[in-house]
């Protein structure tokens, strides 16, 4: 399997400066990590996706490299403000149609 040229960028969304990694061109996909995971879970599948989609992996805020608004612990950050986070992507990147795989 060949390597593929992975960019790398920082989205802010929803007041946070998000990390996200991109590779390939095509419908837009959106490949969100689990939990404690960051965006390099999906980088085996970019390998085998990056020629029919445009893969878009972002890292939740506080994992991998992007902000954490909130350094020590806090019950503000649930799965229902992550899903908020995720789904506010691709507005913050002009994407107007995409799909989610997590």
């Amino acid at each position: 399997m060949s390597m593929v040229d992975t960019g790398h960028s920082f989205v802010p969304a929803r007041s946070v400066r998000r990390h996200v990694a991109e590779a390939g061109s095509g419908p837009p996909l959106v490949l969100v990590h689990g939990w404690p995971e960051f965006w390099a879970t999906w980088e085996p599948i970019f390998a085998r996706l990056a020629d029919c989609f445009r893969l878009i992996a972002p890292d939740f805020r506080g994992f991998g490299e992007s902000e954490n608004p909130h350094p020590q612990p806090t019950n503000t950050v649930n799965t229902a403000r992550l899903a908020e986070d995720i789904v506010a992507l691709p507005d913050a990147t002009k994407i107007d149609r995409c799909s989610f795989v997590c």
